[in-house]
């Protein structure tokens, strides 16, 4: 999941598209997801907030990772032009 939005992240900018494909993929994914842990997977996990936290932390290394591609494409366009 977090590659998938790694990947939608890195390409919306530069192909619109992918955001769209990005939204309805995790539409979908949250859905499945939902039904299967509503019905199959009635298990209790305690993760002392381990899990946000870790998640919190792969967003911003991201969005980071996101800027700075684009700040690379933007100086490649600059140049090229």
């Amino acid at each position: 999941m977090i590659t998938i939005f790694a990947i939608v992240m890195l390409f919306s900018s530069v192909a619109p598209l992918v955001t769209f494909a990005g939204t309805i993929f995790f539409l979908i994914r949250h859905c499945i997801d939902a039904f299967n842990l509503l019905t199959f997977y009635l298990k209790e996990t305690e993760s002392s907030g381990r899990i946000a936290t870790q998640l919190i932390n792969w967003t911003i290394g991201l969005i980071f990772l996101y800027e700075i591609c684009m700040m690379c494409f933007f100086a490649y366009n600059k140049l090229k032009a």
